[in-house]
């Protein structure tokens, strides 16, 4: 039997394909977001002196991707239960493959910062959090935090940095973009391969208990909850505005961080290590907290991670020495991997995997004006004070206001009694 666009089906009697898609949906994750934001941080500096134009304008790119990516995110999710994630995500490696050609012929920063936000960015919001998440929650129902965590961690992100430096040493910025367009390019066969629920191919969600054995005419989501519902709920709010901080330092952290290594006096290639670490650290958040969000609690994680992130980052603006700038960009790393999917684990267990891709979406737009401003304005920081010590100070006091939403989303009888999980696995009511 062969699916709509000619990709075999597999019967119900042969394995488990949500491996499959894990994979495809960690693949299409770090070239997304590890390599390509990964290489852009490496190479800030040289966009920057390539185009002639000011740190802010230079690293408004990351700025502008996250703007796409968030304004789309609601479209994308409503958009998600009628058109196939499969396509969705070939026409997002598409429109990457066209946007990295573009962008390393222009001699500006102007077409450059279209290109990134109108063909770039959405490539990105078909490719990432919306549609890899939506996957991930139809294909499991148990473990699921801890899948979240393995698809999230950005391999790609510890190793394109140095690679990417290595390539613009002897290229230069514009065949870092030729490499990108490369690897999108091999991206779009693999996503043939992408089947969005398992019910099309006579499989059920890797779930808990009973449910494994039940048949499929018992795995229907629960009621979808209309978006006045969602956009009603202090819940929502709480977490939506946590989550978009936390995401806010990352953004800026990737964008700046091997900048700021030049700033202190390191060398392109020894900077980039920097971020080399920052990737490995978020292996590790991505891996153990999305674990641990199955047995301990997704929000009391996310309590510990909003108070150790503002501690290590305001131990950052007094650091200048490589080893500690290692350390520290491991540590702020772990924390930063885990945000994703601690964020879509207590967002799937408050509102239900039914109405899992609206509820995203519109929280990803939340995330809009915090993503999009960061890195711009730690350039901005930068610009006007030579200096990137405020910024990070700054971003110091946000985490700790990040770690402030939730401790109000716990003492929420509702959140708690939905999101919070047990040592046995089973809902707290």
């Amino acid at each position: 039997m062969r699916d709509e666009l000619g990709v075999g089906v597999v019967s119900s009697t042969e394995r488990f394909l949500g491996w499959r898609i894990a994979a495809i949906g960690a693949l299409s994750m770090n070239c997304t977001i590890g390599l390509a934001w990964g290489s852009y941080g490496a190479i800030l500096v040289q966009v920057q002196h390539e185009f002639a134009t000011s740190r802010a304008l230079a690293s408004a790119v990351l700025g502008l991707e996250t703007l796409a990516i968030a304004a789309l995110s609601p479209l994308v999710g409503a958009m998600l239960n009628r058109v196939s994630i499969r396509i969705a995500m070939m026409v997002g490696a598409t429109l990457n493959v066209v946007g990295y050609l573009a962008v390393s012929l222009v001699h500006s920063i102007w077409p450059a910062l279209f290109i990134f936000s109108f063909i770039v960015g959405p490539g990105m919001c078909l490719l990432t959090m919306v549609p890899v998440n939506t996957l991930v929650t139809r294909w499991f129902e148990r473990d699921r935090g801890r899948i979240l965590g393995l698809v999230h961690m950005p391999i790609f992100l510890m190793l394109g940095a140095p690679i990417s430096a290595f390539v613009a040493s002897s290229y230069g910025p514009r065949g870092v973009f030729l490499m990108l367009a490369c690897v999108f390019a091999c991206l779009v066969p693999v996503f043939l391969l992408v089947v969005d629920r398992p019910e099309m191919v006579g499989q059920r969600p890797l779930a808990a208990g009973k449910r494994d054995d039940a048949p499929l005419s018992d795995l229907k989501s629960v009621t979808e909850i209309p978006l006045a519902g969602i956009l009603w709920s202090a819940d929502f709010w709480l977490l939506s505005l946590g989550a978009a901080v936390l995401s806010a330092g990352s953004a800026a952290f990737t964008g700046h961080i091997v900048a700021n290594g030049i700033a202190l006096g390191l060398s392109l290639q020894t900077a980039s290590f920097l971020l080399t670490a920052y990737g490995a650290g978020t292996i590790c958040g991505s891996l153990i907290l999305g674990w641990l969000s199955d047995r301990v609690g997704s929000i009391r994680l996310l309590i510990v991670l909003g108070i150790v992130q503002a501690g290590t980052w305001w131990l950052l603006s007094a650091l200048s020495h490589f080893n500690p700038l290692i350390a520290a960009s491991f540590v702020i790393g772990t924390g930063t991997g885990a945000i994703i999917p601690l964020h879509s684990v207590t967002l799937a267990r408050i509102f239900g995997q039914a109405s899992f891709s609206k509820a995203l979406g519109w929280s990803y737009l939340v995330k809009m004006p915090f993503t999009f401003a960061a890195a711009p304005l730690a350039g901005a920081v930068f610009d006007a004070t030579g200096s990137y010590r405020l910024g990070i100070d700054a971003q110091a006091c946000l985490y700790g206001f990040a770690a402030l939403l939730f401790a109000f989303l716990l003492i929420r009888p509702q959140a708690l009694a939905k999101a919070e999980i047990g040592r046995e696995g089973l809902e707290i009511h």
